[in-house]
């Protein structure tokens, strides 16, 4: 067995014995939250998303939180919730967000997206686990902490967002006003997830994103690909000729100045795992990596180039002989530590202008940005964090950098001014993003356990 003491087994087992014994009830108030279509890319969906808001906001008054709506310019409201003990207590804040990605295809999913099934220990709908399932575990645990811990050593923030999936606009504009309140001496983004249960990680860093939409116009009205075919030059192979341009054979980004300012970081503490059993999840057969890199450095550690969508033209049933007048694509670059959004986000400007066709009009829209974070393994979150998962799972943990992208993270670790780290149960095959999108029962359970022990430790903490 695995363990850190006497105390943090009696504690971790104090929490699994609350789950187990209310696991029905907890399900049922999981189950409204997830009810509601928070959507926030969709203007159409605003009400549900205010709603929703409205429903956490009341959850976390009745836990005996002094809660604030934070609301910018636009957009929708922060939730900002906070138990004081005492300017001498040291302070942790929790991240959340309660607004998830739109649905599409609905018709690949098995059950209605926003009506909650289980089915062998999952949990389907949308939002289970990105991040209405690990917001649900871990208010959940607070409210077990408030009620049962040493609540008078330790304060505790509570931040929850409303456009996580749409860049984090409002929050970004908050940092500014509202700079203050975010400082704490821990942060924790419960946000992320693990390599599996068989391997749990603590997660020390983040990659950054910029993202673009670009249209590129060749014609005022599609054209019959008999009469211009062979004269008017076609969008879609204008966008694939330059999008080909942009990764070379040896996985390098070829774009002037991609790689300025990158810092090294170190992988010491950074667990090495096989991807292959996540490859064979999937059905991925072709892979690469950038050349002089593991696969996993190349999804921690390097920044990419992905092309995550591109149209135009006809694609619908039977066929339609046109050279479109207008294709699009959607581009994202993952970034890593010391990368500026802006200063990538210009080179990839740069770069599709001076390579696309001559004749085209291009039009691109910078999307958002948000940069890389790492944070040293060493800290005493850390550490504790990694306990704690030992504990919870009686098995050993490491470190991880997540391939993904928290947008606020970097601006919300500079904001905290503390040790700041991700702590989650995701697994890549949640179908998170995708259609039947699911989280399962005992890993609800497990991050209850996990934020409740790390809770417990830091009150006992001098």
């Amino acid at each position: 067995m695995i363990s850190s003491g006497l105390a943090s087994e009696e504690i971790a087992k104090k929490y699994k014995d609350y789950f187990e014994k209310n696991e029905k009830n907890l399900l049922e108030e999981f189950f409204t939250f997830l009810r509601f279509q928070s959507v926030s890319a969709d203007p159409a969906y605003k009400d549900q998303v205010l709603a929703c808001c409205a429903f956490v906001k009341k959850k976390l008054e009745e836990m005996g939180l002094s809660v604030e709506e934070w609301n910018a310019s636009k957009g929708y409201p922060c939730l900002f919730a906070e138990h004081v003990a005492g300017e001498d207590k040291p302070t942790i804040l929790f991240y959340h967000h309660y607004d998830v990605q739109p649905v599409d295809p609905l018709d690949l999913w098995k059950s209605p997206p926003f009506e909650p099934e289980i089915r062998d220990g999952k949990v389907f709908a949308r939002g289970t686990c990105d991040n209405k399932g690990q917001c649900f575990y871990s208010i959940s645990a607070v409210k077990q902490f408030l009620d049962w811990g040493r609540k008078e050593n330790l304060n505790i923030k509570i931040l929850i967002e409303g456009e996580e999936e749409v860049g984090s606009g409002s929050l970004f504009e908050l940092f500014e006003k509202k700079k203050d309140r975010f400082k704490a001496d821990y942060g924790l983004l419960v946000d992320v997830g693990l390599p599996s249960l068989d391997m749990p990680a603590v997660t020390v860093g983040f990659r950054g994103i910029v993202t673009f939409d670009v249209d590129c116009i060749a014609s005022n009205s599609d054209l019959h690909s008999g009469a211009m075919g062979g004269v008017a030059y076609n969008p879609l192979r204008a966008l694939v000729e330059v999008l080909a341009k942009a990764v070379d054979e040896k996985g390098k980004v070829t774009l002037p100045g991609f790689y300025d300012g990158i810092e090294t970081i170190d992988r010491s503490d950074l667990l090495e795992y096989d991807l292959q059993p996540t490859l064979n999840e999937f059905d991925i057969k072709a892979t690469h990596k950038e050349e002089g890199f593991s696969s996993i450095e190349s999804n921690w550690t390097r920044p990419t180039f992905e092309i995550n969508g591109l149209n135009g033209g006809y694609a619908g049933a039977g066929f339609k002989t046109v050279i479109p007048a207008k294709a699009n694509c959607k581009i994202s670059c993952r970034l890593v530590p010391g990368q500026d959004p802006k200063k990538v986000g210009d080179c990839v400007i740069k770069f599709l202008k001076e390579n696309i066709k001559e004749g085209m009009d291009l039009k691109i829209r910078f999307d958002h940005g948000g940069k890389g974070y790492y944070t040293s393994s060493k800290g005493k979150l850390a550490q504790i964090t990694k306990t704690a998962y030992e504990e919870v799972l009686q098995k050993k943990a490491g470190f991880m950098i997540c391939g993904g992208t928290l947008p606020i993270g970097y601006n919300l670790a500079e904001a905290i001014n503390g040790e700041t780290l991700g702590l989650g149960y995701a697994l890549d095959t949640d179908l998170v993003h995708a259609p039947n999108e699911h989280f399962s029962v005992d890993r609800m359970k497990y991050g209850f356990m996990t934020i409740g022990l790390i809770l417990e430790t830091l009150a006992k903490q001098k």
